[in-house]
């Protein structure tokens, strides 16, 4: 992705804005004369921590042991103008994220977190930086003939598996797909193990 450099400052003040803003909407756990704003700190530091769920493509760890994806690549393309010298990513369980968060164990998340009003009650977002919609993964040649919520909910033998807390899950139920048909994993490479092993079928 390329950015130039006035668009890369105006993304940057979005997303140390918001990251100040949430830390100030949660709260810090320090007397008010030692509280120093979040993007205060991260400046005259020249560090920050981001957490990422294990997520491909958004934010995962590569072979070599290293944060990367879509929003760690843009992460470090946005920050690095800023002189932000150490940018410290930290691999958690996707539930664990805002908590993480907002107890300030990371000063922000970086994962493909879709915004929604429950979570705009506990943390605050930047500007959008992407849009997607939700697609169904299943068997080479699809035997079961799956191309929609739909014809899941339909279709009572059939069952979804889905990333617990992810908005696809609840996209899930509001399509009609009852919770005992619909299998909730810590993450989407466990979803997909679970087609793999037919435990589920999309």
């Amino acid at each position: 992705m390329e950015m130039n450099t006035k668009a890369v400052s105006r993304f940057c003040r979005r997303i140390l804005l918001a990251i100040g803003a949430t830390l100030l909407v949660c709260g810090f756990n320090m007397p008010p004369a030692n509280a120093e704003p979040i993007k205060d700190r991260v400046l005259n530091e020249g560090r920050i921590t981001i957490g990422v769920g294990n997520n491909a493509p958004w934010g995962f760890v590569d072979g070599s042991q290293n944060a990367t994806g879509i929003q760690p690549d843009l992460i470090r393309a946005v920050l690095g103008p800023l002189g932000l010298k150490k940018i410290d990513f930290v691999v958690l369980d996707w539930g664990a994220l805002i908590p993480s968060l907002l107890s300030n164990k990371i000063d922000a998340i970086a994962s493909g977190m879709a915004i929604t009003p429950q979570r705009c009650q506990q943390v605050i977002f930047s500007s959008p930086d992407i849009a997607v919609g939700d697609a169904l993964l299943v068997l080479k040649g699809n035997p079961k003939n799956i191309h929609s919520y739909k014809d899941i909910a339909e279709n009572t033998a059939l069952r979804l598996g889905g990333a617990r807390g992810s908005t696809n899950s609840e996209n899930a139920m509001k399509a009609g797909i009852p919770k005992d048909r619909l299998q909730l994993f810590q993450d989407d490479q466990s979803a997909f193990a679970a087609l793999l092993a037919d435990r589920i079928d999309a």
